[in-house]
């Protein structure tokens, strides 16, 4: 019972700090923030695929190193005198071997892994956030609509004055624009 009352006050609030933070005042602004969220996601995706094409030259050199962070901590417990660890520990020195004949060093191979990761952990957390607005975006937009046709194909009336509830909150927000 709490639980869903608390998810419905979060959303409420999710709703609110959007409609603010754009100064939403009408249904067309909310579309155009949808419409607008829609370009993003695209070049959003446009950037990790643009992103994937230039890992391309570096997917095998990014795939030893994987195999050489896995027996890492082995490699250096063999160096640490546990010789039950020295197969890993051969295994490792032929890894960085083929590295090296790659033509990197184990720093170099770790830079270019961490450039990779920043830029796919950006382009993430980038969609993440175009996601949920273009979520909240429609999500408002339906309930204006719902509201504009009172949930039955007629016109809704407006609440009586000094009518006070969470229902009148997105219709004021949407008629006057955000308070505050």
């Amino acid at each position: 019972k709490y639980r869903a009352a608390i998810h419905e006050l979060k959303k409420l609030q999710e709703e609110f700090d959007f409609l603010a933070a754009y100064r939403i005042q009408d249904k067309a602004q909310l579309k155009a923030i949808s419409d607008a969220t829609k370009e993003q996601l695209w070049e959003n995706s446009r950037a990790r695929k643009q992103l994937r094409k230039e890992m391309v030259p570096y997917e095998e050199m990014l795939l030893l190193l994987n195999k050489l962070q896995e027996k890492q901590m082995e490699a250096k417990l063999y160096q640490e005198g546990y010789q039950e660890f020295f197969q890993d520990h051969q295994t490792y020195q032929n890894l960085l071997g083929q590295l090296k004949e790659m033509g990197y060093s184990l720093s170099e191979a770790e830079q270019t892994d961490a450039y990779f990761f920043e830029k796919e952990e950006r382009l993430r957390i980038e969609r993440k956030k175009i996601l949920k607005e273009k979520r909240i975006a429609e999500r408002l937009h339906e309930k204006a609509e719902e509201k504009e046709t009172d949930g039955t194909g007629k016109s809704a009336r407006a609440p009586p004055q000094g009518f006070s509830g969470p229902d009148c909150a997105l219709r004021g927000s949407l008629q006057h624009g955000p308070r505050g």
